[in-house]
């Protein structure tokens, strides 16, 4: 058995889940709180799930 230095040891760069980010959310938001289209049609239009609209929602919100 080999026991390598602190240098040779690979390091791991992965930091999670990558952010999502939508180029003119805030635009979207605007027309959804007008009632324009429902939650379920906002989501599916941005190719997202409900969950991570909601997340989306309320990121803006306490903006």
């Amino acid at each position: 058995m080999q026991i390598s230095s602190d240098n040779e040891v690979k390091k791991t760069t992965n930091k999670g889940r990558k952010k999502i980010i939508i180029e003119n959310f805030p635009e979207y938001y605007e027309r959804y709180k007008i009632r324009e289209f429902s939650k379920t049609e906002l989501a599916k239009k941005l190719n997202i799930s409900r969950p991570t609209l909601d997340k989306l929602i309320k990121q803006i919100q306490n903006k």
